[in-house]
């Protein structure tokens, strides 16, 4: 079972309902997630009473009909508008065919479950609601941040930063529901994109399978929206949320510069970071995840081939006008102690740029691959995963402008001068 977002302000359920079971399991689930202000209530014909027992609603309302069928959707779609203006609508059904899963969708209907419903289930679909419900009330509040990995050469470890640096962003740290991550101290509610649809590996890695992917929500473009995002991601015991790479390999071709950006750019109204973790081929829709980013980081290790790759890669980011997103490059598995910062000092000299070292740890890096583990969860004292929030804090930090994190950090200039037009000054 995941565990769900923390939410600042307390939520309020309303589950209209018949059985005495689902009740039962009902409160046990928001009791797990805690601050959610809940209100059952039992009725014998559930669609003729809801009406009746909205009563002005909640973020959620959660109605368990006798019936989802032809009959019974005008009921259900005069529910789901009155609930809609408030909160959001979930359904628990005994049956419910295909088409009308997608008439319930098109109405607005957040999520629909089919008995029997077990408790992580129940958990999972609450939490997630709970989310969107969440992005509903911060509306016109500033946007989430993006960043964007970019590889600069095969094997440069950039899908492990992706997933690592999600945790260090949330700010996950003790265990708890269900002796998993306890997400009660999260600040930051975060998200990795693969953008790799042809050997991405983020969800492997953290031991998450999922059935949703790039390919699921490009076949639904022209009504995808927050709450089918929201829907295709799988979440992480710590509480990082992963769209999934495609289980089959995917033409790059397949997707377009704008259906991407508008998938990056739903995510950053749900979440407060997202992090992408890109192929390494240089896509036709590249500068437009790309344009759609905060922050630029490309990835290297200290191989001969991958300093040669980030000069070609540095070169398309300044053709392409975005050298002022790309404040640094990140140095990957450098070896520890002085040989490994030498190394990292020669090939800031070399590219002309200013580097963020990550060192290797390879035992740590083994333990956590082969368990779908974080660093931290298996050594937050090691070298990787101390230099990679190291790192993080300094991306953070130049983001947001603030020298106060990092002491010796130089906030490049945000004028066009020459020497930012040249890129060698940030």
């Amino acid at each position: 079972m995941t565990s769900a977002i923390s939410i600042s302000q307390a939520n309020s359920l309303l589950a209209i309902i018949n059985s005495p079971e689902l009740k039962t399991d009902l409160a046990v689930v928001t009791g797990k997630i805690g601050n959610v202000e809940t209100n059952i209530k039992t009725a014998g014909n559930v669609l003729e009473q809801s009406g009746a027992l909205l009563n002005g609603g909640a973020d959620i309302v959660l109605i368990e009909p006798e019936y989802v069928i032809a009959e019974t959707m005008m009921q259900i779609e005069a529910l789901c508008l009155d609930v809609n203006q408030k909160g959001e609508l979930i359904i628990i059904a005994d049956h419910c065919s295909p088409e009308t899963m997608r008439d319930l969708f098109k109405m607005g209907v957040a999520d629909v479950l089919i008995k029997p419903v077990t408790q992580e289930v129940l958990y999972d679909a609450l939490s997630a609601t709970l989310q969107k419900s969440r992005s509903r009330s911060n509306k016109g509040a500033s946007s989430g941040k993006v960043y964007s990995l970019v590889k600069c050469g095969g094997g440069v470890g950039a899908t492990s930063l992706a997933t690592n640096m999600a945790q260090i962003l949330s700010g996950v740290e003790r265990k708890g529901l269900f002796g998993k991550s306890d997400n009660s101290k999260t600040q930051k509610t975060v998200a990795v994109l693969d953008f790799d649809v042809q050997f991405g590996t983020a969800a492997m890695s953290l031991n998450l399978k999922g059935k949703n992917s790039l390919v699921d929500l490009r076949r639904a473009a022209e009504r995808m929206d927050g709450s089918m995002l929201l829907a295709s991601l799988k979440q992480h015991e710590s509480g990082v949320y992963v769209l999934c790479s495609p289980q089959d390999v995917v033409p790059f071709n397949a997707f377009d510069g704008d259906f991407m950006a508008k998938v990056v750019n739903l995510a950053r109204q749900l979440f407060d970071y997202v992090i992408i973790d890109l192929p390494l081929a240089w896509c036709d829709w590249t500068p437009s995840v790309l344009n759609a980013s905060d922050v630029i980081v490309p990835v290297l290790t200290p191989g001969v081939e991958h300093v040669y790759n980030a000069q070609r890669v540095i070169s398309l980011i300044k053709q392409s006008g975005m050298q002022a997103k790309t404040p640094y490059i990140m140095v990957n598995r450098l070896d520890k102690g002085m040989g490994g910062k030498d190394r990292n000092e020669q090939i800031a000299k070399l590219l002309k740029f200013k580097t963020l070292p990550v060192f290797d740890d390879e035992k740590t890096y083994k333990i956590a691959r082969e368990r779908g583990q974080l660093l931290a969860d298996v050594n937050k004292n090691g070298p990787a995963f101390k230099s990679l929030k190291s790192a993080t804090d300094t991306i953070q930090a130049i983001e947001r402008q603030d020298a106060s994190v990092h002491p010796d950090l130089q906030i490049p200039p945000t004028s066009n001068n020459k020497e930012t037009q040249t890129g060698r000054n940030v």
